[in-house]
Order: structure tokens, then sequence, then C-alpha cells
């Protein structure tokens, strides 16, 4: 079996898409996060993935909400297999699914010069306070990287 897309790889810096939300960006003061069930129960990572790839991938969304900038994750596959309490060997395997629990994350550049891996979501887009349009950010950059396309 042929690594899939999803599999952690070098890329060109000068490819990466640069994340639209600051590391100062905060979404303190929501201790929930809006779901759009409806759509994940139709989306290619629901029907495709195996149960314990969808239980990953959702955990990791839960984990990116609280990380900085919000939204993001660590680049290192050990610290996520950490962050997820499973071996870091057995993550890895997984990874190299096609619906893998990093399905459609994708690396990207923080305003503070880290490389991270980024689902940016409409979670975000509603629940930051407007955050990327104050930062003069449009409808199209939040649909661009929208969580909804991930999960479709």
């Amino acid at each position: 079996m042929s690594p899939s897309p999803n599999f952690l790889r070098p890329v060109d810096m000068g490819d990466l898409p640069e994340y639209p939300l600051s590391c100062d960006d905060r979404l303190d003061s929501h201790f929930f996060m809006a779901w759009e069930r409806r759509r994940w129960l139709a989306s290619d990572m629901r029907l495709n993935a195996t149960p314990e790839c969808r239980a990953l991938f959702f955990d990791l969304i839960n984990i990116a909400y609280d990380n900085s900038p919000v939204g993001t994750l660590p680049m290192d596959q050990n610290i996520l297999a950490k962050l997820l309490m499973i071996d870091p060997g057995h993550f890895g395997s997984l990874c190299k699914l096609d619906y893998g629990p990093l399905y459609k994350w994708e690396a990207c550049r923080c305003d503070n010069g880290d490389i991270r891996l980024m689902v940016v979501s409409r979670i975000w887009w509603k629940f930051s306070g407007g955050v990327l349009r104050a930062c003069g950010f449009g409808p199209d950059q939040a649909a661009r990287s929208s969580l909804i396309g991930a999960m479709g």
C-alpha cells in the first residue's frame, strides 16, 4: 500500500498557506463546540474511515480547539500520539490510511513562524468573535480552508 496524501511528508515552505488566525486569538469563553452533525454524518471521513480513525479525527479537532493558534496541531506525530494517548507506531500506521486521523489536515505557516497542522473550520470562524473579519479576512478565506470541506 502506498502512503496516502494524508501522511506527513516534506513540503516546500513557500507552498505553505498562511494560517488566518493569530497566536493571540483565543476562544477562552467558549467551553463548548458547535458541530454540524448532519454534514458529519454524510461526510467522506465518516463513511470511509475506520471507527478508530473517526474517533481520533474527532479527538484531534477537540485538541486543536485549545491549541495556539486555535484550530492547529503540532506537526510532530509523536506528540500527536501522546495527545491522543496511543502508541506512536500505531498512530503512524493509521495516518498512512486514505482516511486516517489526519485526513485533510495540512501544514501551514503561523504568524509566529511555527509550522503546524490546520483544519480551519466554520467553528473557529463563528466563535472567534469575527476575528477573521476584524483582521481583514473575508468569507472566502474561511471557506477556502473549512472543516466542512475537510469532512466531505
